[in-house]
């Protein structure tokens, strides 16, 4: 777990270094971008091989829900900010991507490192979801029950009006 946590500084490092060499002067950032590049390329290849590691190793199944979910998030910032860089002209800012991957990263750098810690944030997740869904339920609870004051008074009122007609024609 801590070599992604490490693999994911060096995609930051590597995130900011583009958007900085990408600026600067087209003769002299060439070959330094192409090198960036690669290393960027690189350190995602390497963190997608440490999360498939994972795989052989005695992880819980939230904890590697959370890391999968932490892994995927990183590597499509990424590609969002590649195909900005692919895309964008040298004066167009691709700060935005830029720091859509460094949120990914410090997702990553806020992983549980143990299965304990993994399973306790999946319990209060599935408790905030239940508690969510009973005050849904409630509310829709709430709502029928005025509803149905809405209508049974209209229904009363019209019954003592009919009561009110048949007494005027008892009187002529």
């Amino acid at each position: 777990m801590i070599d992604i946590k490490e693999v994911a500084e060096i995609v930051n490092a590597c995130s900011t270094k583009l958007t900085l060499v990408r600026k600067s002067t087209p003769n002299d950032g060439i070959s330094n971008f192409v090198e960036i590049c690669s290393e960027f390329t690189g350190g995602l290849s390497h963190l997608v091989d440490r999360f498939l590691a994972l795989d052989n190793i005695d992880i819980s199944k939230p904890l590697f829900k959370i890391v999968a979910q932490a892994v995927k998030g990183l590597v499509l910032q990424s590609n969002g900010l590649i195909m900005k860089l692919g895309r964008a002209t040298v004066d167009e800012d691709v700060g935005a991507e830029t720091g859509k991957v460094w949120n990914a990263c410090e997702d990553i750098k806020k992983l549980p490192v143990a299965n304990r810690i993994a399973y306790r944030r999946e319990i209060i997740e599935s408790c905030s979801v239940i508690k969510d869904t009973k005050e849904e339920f409630e509310g829709y609870l709430q709502n029928s029950e005025n509803l149905e004051q809405s209508v049974k008074a209209p229904e009363e009122e019209v019954e003592d009006n009919d009561d009110d007609d048949d007494d005027d024609d008892d009187d002529d």
